[in-house]
């Protein structure tokens, strides 16, 4: 099965490395665009097959925002296909033509990346423990 692929729109360089990372950690392909103009430019460079297969867009951001993104891929046939997740801090419905309405803080994705890479670099502890981590003398 060929690894799944997901554009993330997020103009937030602290959010979007901490989405990326997360679902890196989950075996997907990530394209980051750090705002909607540089995200449709890649879906308009992309080919039928090479389509990512979620886009994650976050709707407040500069040049073109997400609202805007996803009027136009909703417009385009070879784009309305793709689910949009859409992450919104202010939104309180999704928008139309969103297939899902993510509203997270910043403080819960900062509280998942630590989650993340405490899981992905910690050792597990031995166990039984040793001794001396147990208050006995040295074994």
């Amino acid at each position: 099965m060929a690894q799944k692929t997901v554009l993330v729109v997020e103009d937030d360089p602290d959010i979007r490395d901490i989405v990326q990372d997360l679902l890196e950690s989950e075996g997907y392909d990530v394209v980051p665009a750090s705002h909607g103009r540089q995200a449709l430019e890649f879906l308009a460079g992309v080919k039928h097959a090479a389509r990512p297969d979620l886009v994650i867009l976050d709707m407040m951001m500069p040049l073109v925002d997400g609202r805007q993104v996803l009027e136009t891929m909703r417009r385009d046939p070879l784009l309305a296909s793709i689910p949009v997740l859409v992450v919104s801090a202010v939104a309180r419905e999704k928008p139309e033509g969103a297939s899902a309405l993510l509203a997270p803080s910043r403080s819960r994705w900062r509280s998942c990346s630590r989650l993340s890479a405490a899981s992905s670099t910690a050792q597990r502890p031995a166990w039984p423990p040793p001794a001396e981590a147990r208050g006995g003398p040295p074994t």
